[in-house]
């Protein structure tokens, strides 16, 4: 009877336990299936989740995203901002249209990115965006919601959209100028742009500088940066043209792979050969968007004079009185202008570059430095040894104070004087005006560009014109981090 109730207990137990270890295996998981040992841990509950359905309307940084890759896409719309390389795509985006015109020169908040465009912005923006015709005849407007008193800032963008075909007539007559914009609307209107037949071969800065340096290359000049040897074509181009005083800027990479327009173009061409030294103004403008007061007037006038530019012409070869200054450079363009190149007297000319030992030499023979001048039992300088060839010249400079040698970063001379290196024209202008003792005028003010009041040769250059050493040209440049050449020298101490 005991053996029958002790068993009676035991089943009665095994069912408690087993209903108090489901109670358990309810709330918490047991069993670890990794490690098969077991922990107490909480049960996650059971939740559905609902995706939401994605929006069909655009926000204002959609929209420009779409409309400026539709244009990369058919209408070879190159990219106009590559310093916005790492940002996100809607500026990018925003920046290129900006770049063409579409917005002022305001850059948006992230909130308007993060908006809603409506059907009136989006209007104006592919209106301006693909350059579309404009059409004003209200007549041929159909919808009900336009035909108001007073007229809407954005009618004529919807009226150049219905005569452009973009947009078509609904059975409600209605434009919904604030409707938001949706995904399938900015579809249709796109693929009624028609895509470009073929694009044309857009040019770079740095496609543009090798073409010119290639050009004068041929026409005799010589590599002036044998230092760069290795480098980046672009960047070995650009350096000679700072040699030969045809760009005098120090540029970025932003700067070489951005396209370039026709004026600029020309611009680099016509330094390239010199172009304004025999040139005159004409009294009346060649082309009627190249007006007498651009920047690019003289350089524009002076490439038609030298045979090298004429003009857009019509479909039936008559020229059309345009040049299209700011219009970007196309390759083919490019080469015609260089090929009709003939001579190039940057090039032609005997002119080498000028080294410091040579350059105290001219000095001291100008000055008539080695009439009192004794040799001193010592070099000065450790570069500058007694037998060598410029070694009276360096030493009567230095004790007529027309120089001193390198110094450190501390001030400290290094006991160097650096005979093979060159000069920059800054320098030479700064070593002149103090030798010959040349009176501070700094009236008239500075008529450089790239001689700005802060730099520190700003007075010494100025001295120079005011005293008739250096005249001025018209491109006002003076180019002072270029090397000293010989025919500088020479001008300049011809005028002394």
């Amino acid at each position: 009877m005991f053996k029958n109730t002790r068993k009676l207990w035991y089943g009665i137990g095994a069912v408690a336990i087993i209903v108090v270890l489901s109670i358990l295996a309810y709330q918490f998981d047991l069993t670890d299936k990794l490690t098969g040992q077991l922990k107490l841990r909480k049960a996650a509950p059971s939740i559905h989740v609902i995706q939401p359905e994605p929006s069909p309307y655009l926000t204002h940084g959609q929209f420009v995203i779409k409309v400026f890759a539709y244009m990369q896409k058919t209408q070879c719309a190159e990219n106009l901002c590559p310093q916005m390389s790492g940002h996100r795509p809607e500026e990018v985006a925003h920046c290129n249209l900006q770049a063409r015109g579409v917005f002022g020169p305001r850059m948006p908040g992230y909130d308007w990115y993060d908006s809603l465009i409506n059907k009136a912005e989006a209007m104006k923006i592919i209106v301006d965006a693909f350059d579309l015709p404009q059409v004003t005849d209200l007549h041929i407007l159909p919808y009900r919601d336009l035909k108001t008193k007073q007229k809407p800032w954005y009618i004529d963008y919807v009226l150049t959209g219905y005569g452009n075909d973009l947009i078509s007539d609904n059975k409600d007559h209605l434009f919904g100028a604030k409707d938001p914009v949706t995904k399938e609307w900015l579809k249709e209107i796109l693929s009624r742009i028609e895509p470009m037949e073929e694009c044309p071969n857009t040019l770079h800065r740095g496609e543009l500088v090798i073409k010119i340096w290639n050009n004068m290359q041929e026409h005799g000049c010589t590599d002036q940066c044998t230092d760069m040897t290795g480098g980046m074509p672009e960047e070995v181009a650009v350096c000679n043209l700072e040699q030969y005083g045809i760009a005098y800027t120090q540029v970025s990479y932003d700067w070489f792979v951005g396209l370039v327009n026709r004026a600029e173009t020309i611009r680099l061409i016509v330094n390239s050969i010199d172009g304004l030294a025999g040139y005159e103004a004409p009294s009346t403008p060649t082309f009627d968007d190249v007006p007498a007061d651009a920047w690019y007037f003289d350089y524009v006038e002076a490439a038609v004079q030298l045979g090298l530019v004429q003009g857009y012409v019509d479909n039936n070869g008559n020229l059309t009185g345009l040049f299209g200054p700011g219009d970007i450079a196309e390759e083919e363009w490019a080469d015609d202008v260089i090929s009709k190149i003939t001579d190039n007297p940057i090039c032609s000319a005997s002119c080498y570059i000028v080294n410091r030992a040579e350059l105290a030499k001219e000095i001291i023979l100008a000055i008539d430095g080695l009439a009192d001048y004794e040799a001193p039992s010592t070099p000065t300088f450790n570069d500058v040894p007694a037998d060598a060839w410029y070694f009276d010249y360096v030493e009567a400079a230095v004790q007529l104070g027309i120089v001193s040698g390198y110094t450190d970063a501390a001030g400290n001379l290094t006991g160097m004087f650096g005979p093979g290196d060159i000069v920059h024209r800054a320098s030479f202008i700064k070593i002149i005006v103090n030798s010959f003792d040349v009176p501070t005028t700094l009236i008239p003010a500075s008529p450089f560009i790239d001689v700005p009041e802060s730099t520190w040769f700003h007075d010494y250059v100025v001295t120079a014109v005011n005293n008739n050493l250096i005249i001025p040209n018209s491109a006002h440049l003076f180019y002072p981090a270029n090397n000293l050449d010989e025919c500088f020298l020479v001008e300049v101490l011809a005028r002394i």
